[in-house]
């Protein structure tokens, strides 16, 4: 009789007699957690999983902020939500001692935080450092969908909560062309905007949105002269094989949103938080890297040398374009969104290194890092890979690197081609 009941009290019929689970507090949905519940069932508060710490950019006006990145209608959750939050805290794993900034402004310099050792509404100076949990209505009524019209492209990937995800070009670019021109013409399109992932090709293929039937680059390189194209229009083929970077192929862009660290999204320049940015081709004149010693002739760029602001820690087979990195890790650890943020305060074309670069620095032993680096390779919505390259040896699986949430605390340097 128990059990009968148990079922009864969560599942209910729907329309077409089948069976649906009930909503309830503590749920994960929609890329949140299920904090408030309306009478209806159908509506609520949501709350993302994850505390944010934002290192210095935890006062009010950042959290804010903060909140706003993660994307439509996420924000600070008013007092009164914040005292519902902390009466189910169980499920929504809040730190009960902890202090957390809500929406609401008291005075001018002044806003209202929850005290979870008390469960009480206290006022604090907006300079203040506390934790930040960002919430969301749900239904928002802009939840999207596969294959919509959105930003000047369709939908073709959605993360949980619906409002976050991938879009692609309307239609492939009029010519085929080498993948060094495919980096370089995705990039005109305006900030964000780039060549999909070998992994992200593979998902839109199986997605069926769109049943693209040619050969397409993906971003991701085999190494210095070859890079993975997928056959969408022919399934085992969607998982990819590399070819050499001076044949040609299709090519439409993609651009994710929202943008992390992104504002203006019409921007026909290039973000400098975008996933990649292209090599030189083998064609370019004015390459930095043609150095010129006092006789005029030119000298070779070497592994290690200092070049640009950065090291040199990958050339390619021209030895004129390459990777360089940071000097110095960034001097304190942060959560992966945070990461991001870096290469945007040295200049355009500085981010986060691929998963593969990073193996690959590891891999030539220039620089003997010891720590755990972010990539900026995701592995779904919540997750990140960082690569352990203190541990192991050269084609250490250690290096091949691990998915971790993306508000774990990891070191940072950041990384540019040129």
């Amino acid at each position: 009789m128990k059990n009968k009941l148990f079922i009864a009290l969560f599942f209910t019929f729907n329309f077409f007699g089948v069976i649906k689970a009930q909503l309830k507090v503590g749920q994960n949905y929609k890329g949140g957690v299920i904090a408030v519940l309306n009478p209806d069932g159908k509506s609520g508060l949501l709350v993302n999983i994850y505390d944010y710490k934002f290192e210095a950019q935890n006062n009010w006006t950042n959290a804010r902020a903060s909140c706003e990145k993660l994307g439509p209608g996420w924000r600070l959750p008013t007092s009164e939500e914040l005292i519902a939050m902390h009466k189910v805290s169980g499920a929504i794993t809040l730190d009960k001692y902890a202090y957390y900034w809500s929406n609401d402004e008291k005075l001018p310099n002044s806003a209202a935080y929850l005290n979870a050792i008390r469960g009480t509404i206290d006022i604090l100076d907006k300079t203040k450092v506390n934790y930040v949990r960002a919430v969301r209505s749900f239904p928002s009524g802009s939840e999207l969908k596969l294959g919509q019209e959105y930003l000047g492209g369709l939908v073709v990937l959605l993360n949980d909560d619906l409002l976050s995800g991938l879009i692609i070009q309307k239609n492939d670019m009029p010519t085929l062309m080498n993948w060094n021109k495919a980096m370089s013409e995705c990039s005109k399109l305006g900030a964000g905007w780039r060549l999909p992932s070998r992994d992200e090709l593979r998902s839109i293929h199986w997605s069926n949105i769109l049943q693209l039937k040619n050969t397409y680059w993906s971003i991701t390189k085999g190494n210095s002269h070859s890079a993975f194209i997928c056959k969408l229009g022919i399934p085992l083929a969607a998982n990819g094989n590399v070819v050499v970077i001076d044949e040609n192929h299709s090519v439409r862009a993609v651009r994710s949103f929202p943008d992390v660290g992104t504002t203006n999204t019409s921007s026909n320049t290039s973000s400098s938080t975008t996933s990649s940015t292209s090599f030189p081709s083998s064609n370019t004149s004015n390459s930095p890297a043609a150095n010129n010693n006092s006789n005029g002739n030119a000298t070779q760029l070497k592994l290690g040398q200092e070049y640009l602001g950065g090291l040199i820690v990958l050339l390619n087979a021209d030895g004129k374009s390459g990777l360089i990195i940071q000097k110095n890790d960034v001097p304190t650890l942060m959560n992966w969104n945070n990461a991001m943020l870096e290469g945007s305060k040295l200049g355009e074309g500085w981010r986060l290194p691929s998963r593969d670069e990073l193996r690959d620095i590891h891999n030539n032993n220039i620089l003997q890092l010891k720590n755990n680096y972010w990539s900026i390779t995701k592995a779904n919505s919540h997750h990140a890979y960082i690569c352990e390259l203190g541990i192991g040896y050269k084609n250490s699986g250690h290096a091949n690197g691990k998915f971790v949430d993306i508000f774990q605390k990891h070191s940072v340097r950041v990384v540019r081609p040129f």
